[in-house]
């Protein structure tokens, strides 16, 4: 993770599975790269070459979804890009959180790279896990965190202790799960689930 972990989703497309998705975002974002770039080979662009890229007609089928876009961090809208997912979530140094979906939704494997879908049910296991955490008892807290989300310690990973910083984490983490869960929840209802999240650390 380093300093920073983001939550993304992606469009759910019979047929194309994630990396394929993610080749032809890189794609997109290769054929229109400026021209101080031109000499570059998509491999050179992103480590990826045209053999990862899915059928013509699923890069058509995904073509629309290669939408400007904002960062979940970009609360003013400065740093437009071009993308297929969409940020919907970000934490910097909380390393208690980056542990929770090591161990939860990763296998254990810290990585950096894309591991299992995280569902309306993992997320609402992590704000459930935040939740219990935030609301022990003063004299029981430092246990609880212990306990239930502990802290990863690692290069750049920030604090350590049981302390405001550890509960301001926890504090946004619940805004970011809500905000989520509520689309999420919006998206089932109106639109079966047309969006899927997954951790990219």
């Amino acid at each position: 993770m380093g300093l920073d972990m983001y939550l993304e989703k992606y469009p759910r497309i019979e047929g194309i599975d994630l990396r394929q998705i993610i080749a032809a975002e890189n794609w997109f974002s290769y054929c229109s790269r400026e021209a101080r770039f031109a000499d570059s080979s998509f491999k050179d662009w992103c480590g990826m070459t045209e053999e990862d890229l899915p059928s013509k007609e699923a890069l058509e089928t995904l073509r629309p979804y290669f939408i400007k876009r904002y960062y979940a961090w970009d609360t003013d809208h400065s740093y437009p890009h071009f993308s297929i997912s969409q940020q919907v979530g970000y934490w910097r140094k909380a390393n208690q959180i980056h542990r929770w979906f090591v161990d939860h939704v990763q296998n254990g494997e810290d990585d950096c790279d894309y591991h299992r879908e995280c569902t309306k049910e993992v997320l609402e296991e992590l704000l459930d896990t935040v939740n219990k955490v935030r609301k022990a008892p003063n004299n029981r807290f430092g246990v609880t965190a212990m306990s239930l989300l502990p802290v990863r310690k690692g290069f750049f990973f920030g604090n350590y202790d049981y302390d405001d910083w550890y509960k301001e984490d926890l504090e946004e983490t619940v805004k970011i799960l809500k905000k989520v869960l509520k689309r999420l929840i919006l998206r089932q209802k109106w639109y079966s689930i047309s969006a899927v999240g997954n951790i990219k650390v």
